[in-house]
């Protein structure tokens, strides 16, 4: 190295530390062998995120990729900068917790939440793997997302590396036990696939409120707290073969958006938004009626008069049933064939028929009250009370007509005459 060579970097190297003394170190986040990360007062008075990358494996390398990319599904790197040792990065504090401390406060999310979440983080990773060549996440985990009030963003890329075409495998095994996928032990390159397989997993912590175990894949079918239509989506996120897993981001958030679709919330809201189908220009019989009923005084009386009358008449019925054994009532009123027929037609036009239009309420042809418009199962119990209150009337009474006791006081009264 010429002496030129060795006054220009001694230089960089001295100017590189009196920029990185401008920053002041609040407190420390996590030290490792391999980095440091502290949050630090910039300059300006804004706290910024500080790193210290060990210049090793390539360990940190992308953060430049990720600087460059400038997305706001990811957080914003202000400067990157070398001294001796080290590679410095600058970066945006987000503001929020970890997916991790936000279950541990709240416990395990809803399908809707735990999607809604793993959405707003695809998009920060997609916007990696859009980069040519696609930059891999590889340390995608509950510790390394941050719910910012902007939205739920990954961190953390020291371990990301940019795919290569003539790669068989990664250069160095890393990952987190439980989120990294079998190619990062060492089965084959990591890909864009590979963060599919880490997302797969996080959605089962946010649903499950714990890390997956080994044996995922076996009892993933049978575990209740994951809802059932989540099952295949995640089955298909962490299977071994990338081949078997979400090619890309979009084809998973697509997924996300069925699951979203597929809960009672989301499906209310949707039959919410969507418009009513236009009126045909000839309204349903059932309508009409209820249209005439409000429109016109006469109509709303006569109603009021039928239903009264039915009242009286379902009543005096139910009465005549319960007695019509009895010789009084058979004695004080001798039945004969014709007021038979009249019972049986009263009932069935009078009371079952009346009852039925009402329960069912077709169309809002009588009443447009949510007791019947609303309860379906009320409705039905109603239905099925005044069905077999009407089918006892019909079958009772005559029976009762029919019966040895009214036969002999109707014999007598013949004789008697």
């Amino acid at each position: 190295m010429s002496e030129t060579e060795l006054h220009e970097g001694l230089t960089a190297h001295l100017a590189s530390c009196d920029h990185d003394a401008l920053y002041t170190c609040e407190r420390v986040l996590k030290e490792t062998e391999w980095e440091r990360t502290e949050v630090v007062k910039a300059p300006d008075g804004t706290q910024r995120i500080r790193k210290y990358l060990r210049h090793e494996g390539g360990f940190g390398s992308q953060y430049r990729s990720v600087a460059s990319i400038g997305n706001p599904a990811l957080p914003r790197i202000c400067e990157v900068y070398e001294l001796s040792d080290r590679t410095v990065v600058i970066m945006e504090y987000l503001q929020g917790p970890t997916l991790r401390e936000l279950v541990e406060v709240q416990g395990p999310l809803s399908l809707a939440q735990a999607a809604a979440i793993l959405k707003e983080t695809c998009a920060g990773v997609a916007a990696l793997h859009h980069v040519n060549p696609p930059v891999i996440h590889r340390d995608l985990n509950p510790s390394n997302i941050i719910c910012s009030p902007e939205g739920a963003k990954p961190i953390d890329f020291g371990i990301a590396r940019q795919w290569k075409a003539e790669a068989s495998r990664d250069t160095r095994t890393w990952g987190t036990a439980g989120y990294a996928a079998p190619e990062q032990l060492g089965f084959g390159q990591s890909d864009v696939r590979t963060d599919i397989y880490a997302l797969g997993m996080i959605l089962y912590f946010l649903l499950a409120g714990c890390d997956p175990a080994p044996d995922i894949r076996d009892t993933l079918s049978g575990d209740h707290r994951i809802p059932p239509s989540a099952r295949k989506t995640i089955a298909r996120c962490i299977s071994m073969e990338p081949a078997n897993r979400y090619r890309s981001t979009h084809e998973l958030v697509t997924a996300l958006d069925q699951l979203i679709a597929s809960t009672p919330a989301a499906a209310a809201k949707m039959r919410a938004k969507t418009p009513q189908k236009q009126a045909s220009r000839k309204e349903p019989w059932g309508q009409r009626c209820h249209v005439f009923y409000q429109s016109h005084r006469a109509a709303r009386i006569l109603w009021h008069y039928w239903q009264a009358n039915v009242a009286v008449i379902f009543i005096l019925l139910l009465v005549a049933a319960f007695q019509m054994t009895t010789k009084p009532w058979m004695n004080a009123y001798p039945f004969d064939h014709t007021l038979e027929i009249v019972i049986d037609f009263s009932i069935a036009v009078l009371i079952f028929l009346p009852l039925w239009l009402v329960t069912l309420n077709p169309k809002g042809m009588f009443t447009t009250s949510k007791r019947f418009t609303s309860h379906p199962i009320r409705c039905t119990i109603i239905f099925l009370i005044a069905w077999l209150t009407s089918i006892y009337l019909l079958i009772g009474i005559p029976a009762s007509l029919q019966s040895d006791d009214f036969k002999e006081i109707k014999l007598e009264q013949q004789q008697n005459r």
